[in-house]
């Protein structure tokens, strides 16, 4: 006697394919080419302008400069972690891991010490 509804399937049920993903992120690239063409234009056009928009520019590429290293720290991280066997890392991760792991806190301290320097907060 069997457990199972009449209707259910008989035996394992095998995986189907999926169909593939459209990838969309070609819209960002293009987005980034507009933008810049935009700017020079912008630029060329009413230069004035342009430059009262340069905070603008100057906090973008902060922000990208800042989500740089956790980015990369987070994707060595994620991709070691998703190794099952350790020994398959090999050199080239234990480097990078080194390298995030003695540049980070280093990196920390250059920031602090260098505004610390720019308000004359050490300087008595």
């Amino acid at each position: 006697m069997s457990l199972l509804p009449p209707n259910a399937p008989q035996g394992p049920k095998i995986a189907e394919n999926k169909t593939p993903k459209k990838d969309r992120t070609h819209w960002l690239y293009i987005a980034v080419i507009i933008a810049v063409v935009a700017g020079i234009v912008f630029g060329i056009i009413a230069p004035d302008q342009a430059k009262s928009m340069k905070v603008v520019g100057t906090m973008f590429v902060s922000l990208v400069k800042m989500i740089i290293a956790p980015v990369i720290f987070c994707t060595i991280v994620l991709g070691i972690g998703s190794v099952r066997a350790t020994a398959s890392v090999g050199k080239a991760g234990g480097i990078a891991l080194a390298y995030f792991v003695t540049i980070a806190p280093e990196m920390c301290c250059w920031k602090v010490g260098r505004r610390a320097a720019k308000t004359q907060f050490l300087i008595p």
